[in-house]
């Protein structure tokens, strides 16, 4: 379910605004499977790191 997870959330970052060259992001996404992600995104090597899970699929 991790995996999951973490790939939804990795299609949703990639798809949104154009980000700025580098940087960390740290935030919180509703994903459309109900869960809610915190996360930490490394823009400059397009790694995320998912710090905390809540909720569950509805």
């Amino acid at each position: 379910m991790r995996g999951r997870v973490l790939r939804e959330l990795s299609q949703r970052l990639s798809g949104s605004q154009p980000p700025p060259r580098s940087g960390l992001e740290v935030g919180v996404l509703r994903l459309p499977s109900g869960f809610q992600v915190s996360y930490r995104w490394d823009r400059q090597r397009q790694q995320v790191e998912m710090l905390d899970l809540a909720g569950a699929p509805g």
